[in-house]
């Protein structure tokens, strides 16, 4: 069976991993020496060049959704695939990564341990570039709840939907106007 390949996501895919390359690279232009913001003529576009590569991880997760939605294999087929590609990569990574720490920094073997037995919290280890997976694990976990719901909404549903996720967006404004929204406190 041969399937029909879809260009367009292709180069969607190809996008965003430019959008994502460019963003680390442009990072050197308004990140000086210990964490310092570089000021500078070309502040505004630097500004203005970074705004437009952050869209890179929306245009994934977009995609992903695209690609995971509607689910068409049973639950416990659809995590054993899902999650057996990322998660004994990901331990992988985290354990490789305690290990250079030990070398490259002089983290002694029980922090080594600690750093690995924290994988399931945060990381492991101070490596933030992996924080995606974490976004990626729980997008699989709220497939199989919001598959069924998709397939039987109607448009005026998902469009009411979309309609407050869109104003959802909109909640960290509110703290300009009122410091303490739904629940928060100080």
């Amino acid at each position: 069976m041969i399937k029909n390949r879809n260009y367009s996501l292709d180069l969607l895919r190809v996008i965003a991993c430019y959008l994502v390359i460019q963003q680390h690279a442009s990072e050197f232009y308004y990140i000086g020496e210990g964490g310092t913001v570089v000021t500078g003529s070309n502040t505004f576009w630097i500004g203005i060049i970074t705004t437009l590569c952050r869209s890179s991880v929306p245009l994934f997760v977009m995609l992903s959704g695209f690609l995971l939605l509607p689910m068409q294999d049973k639950i416990s087929t659809f995590f054993r695939k899902r999650f057996t590609r990322i998660v004994y990569s990901f331990i992988a990574w985290c354990v490789l990564y305690a290990g250079y720490y030990v070398l490259s920094r002089g983290d002694s073997f029980s922090q080594m341990a600690l750093n690995i037995l924290h994988i399931p919290v945060n990381f492991g280890c101070e490596i933030g570039h992996l924080w995606y997976i974490y976004m990626l694990i729980g997008l699989y976990l709220v497939t199989p709840i919001i598959s069924p719901w998709l397939q039987q909404a109607s448009k005026r549903e998902l469009e009411g939907y979309l309609g407050l996720w869109i104003i959802t967006t909109f909640l960290p404004y509110i703290h300009l106007v009122y410091p303490e929204v739904l629940g928060e406190a100080f």
